[in-house]
């Protein structure tokens, strides 16, 4: 037992060489790689390393509800004067998907149940680390309730949006005209009625 020490702390003091001679000549990414890749680690200690060592950024999570009539759901929130009306979503939480996030947000903010049609689009935020994605979706029941960041909710034709809505939701303004071509071309495409009469 006492030889297998003394192997093992000669075999430590040379592998210690070795790492510092190899930092001397190339760069510290390439070491981290190799240890990386052939380190045997615990279970879950990647992921933490991963969690650690990577920029942190937020990803936020946004649904386009539109009524029958084609008018678009947005909601009055209590913290930004300026920028009052937008629409609804949040923050995702850690262990949290996505879909599951919008749904969330949607009932305690709100007291709607959602149902997520798709994925709508993604985007990057113009001035903040973080990724929004946004859903297509529908108000599936409920009953409104106000909360502590929504004062109130309304659908709203298109060219009559009220003022102080976001400038980053005007934006998205575009791909919501862009998805509703798209919907009523699929709609009125002959290929893809109703085959089964």
């Amino acid at each position: 037992m006492g030889y297998e020490c003394r192997s093992s702390a000669r075999n430590w003091r040379r592998m210690r060489g070795l790492v510092e001679f190899l930092m001397g000549i190339w760069p510290i990414n390439w070491l981290i790689t190799v240890i990386w890749r052939y380190t045997p680690f615990p279970r879950g200690f990647r992921s933490r390393i991963i969690r650690t060592a990577n920029d942190r950024f937020l990803v936020g999570v946004m649904v386009v509800i539109l009524d029958e009539n084609g008018r678009l759901f947005l909601a009055r929130n209590t913290y930004d004067p300026r920028y009052s009306w937008s629409l609804p979503g949040g923050w995702m939480g850690r262990n949290e998907q996505p879909d599951e996030c919008i749904r969330r947000e949607i009932y305690e903010e709100t007291g709607y149940e959602l149902d997520v049609d798709c994925l709508l689009a993604t985007r990057t935020h113009p001035r903040l680390p973080s990724v929004d994605i946004i859903y297509r979706g529908r108000i599936a029941g409920g009953t409104f309730r106000a909360s502590a960041e929504i004062a109130e909710v309304g659908f709203f034709e298109l060219d009559e949006l009220p003022d102080g809505l976001m400038p980053v939701h005007q934006q998205l303004l575009s791909l919501l005209e862009i998805d509703r071509m798209i919907n009523q071309n699929q709609t009125s495409d002959p290929d893809h009625g109703d085959q089964g009469s």
